[in-house]
């Protein structure tokens, strides 16, 4: 099975459309489909012409009842806080960001993130689709700030998971590291196809 996944579009509608011509069985959003004031409307039916399943967590740019609606009307699975078995897999997602200092549309804490992970089995056949990374693995931003999940980075230390894509820090796009034996790539807006 291939899967599409990438990040941080903010209404770049272009960069969407290239997108579409990748090959995959599978297209996973990470968060921040949205711009600032770009027409979500326009990018959101580029994405339903992918013809393909979609799996989408919000960014902190989005909040999880717009991506609701979204998903009603374009037939998309808002994985926030859900599990969705695909080909075998278990995708788990987890949206949003840490709080920083922009106050942007969804923010969440520490807790909030041990909260969604609580009772999650996880086993070799489980994917993590979260927006923020986790802490100290392609999270570091131009400032040399870490603004990973510790509570994320936790979860990935002590279960079994076989990969974790997020996204948020842009310039950590592309990049990817090791927890454990858990892959973790950050997709970024040019996104990545993903073998599983």
């Amino acid at each position: 099975m291939k899967v599409l996944a990438f990040s941080d579009i903010h209404g770049d509608w272009y960069q969407l459309m290239e997108l579409k011509e990748k090959e995959a069985d599978l297209v996973i959003v990470c968060g921040d489909l949205k711009g600032k004031s770009n027409n979500v409307e326009y990018g959101l039916s580029i994405l339903a012409e992918f013809n393909k399943k979609v799996l989408i967590v919000p960014g902190n740019f989005e909040r999880p009842e717009e991506v609701d609606e979204w998903c009603l009307k374009y037939d998309f699975i808002n994985l926030h806080g859900r599990l969705y078995e695909f080909m075998g897999y278990k995708f788990f997602g987890i949206g949003g960001a840490l709080r920083g200092p922009f106050n942007t549309p969804f923010e969440m804490e520490e807790e909030d993130f041990e909260r969604f992970l609580k009772g999650l089995k996880s086993d070799d056949k489980t994917i993590l689709v979260t927006h923020n990374p986790p802490y100290k693995c392609v999270d570091r931003t131009a400032m040399g700030i870490h603004i990973g999940s510790k509570a994320l980075r936790d979860f990935i230390e002590r279960n079994v998971i076989k990969l974790c894509l997020c996204g948020h820090v842009h310039e950590r796009a592309g990049e990817s590291c090791i927890i454990n034996d858990t892959k973790v790539i950050n997709v970024g807006k040019k996104g990545v196809v993903i073998e599983l």
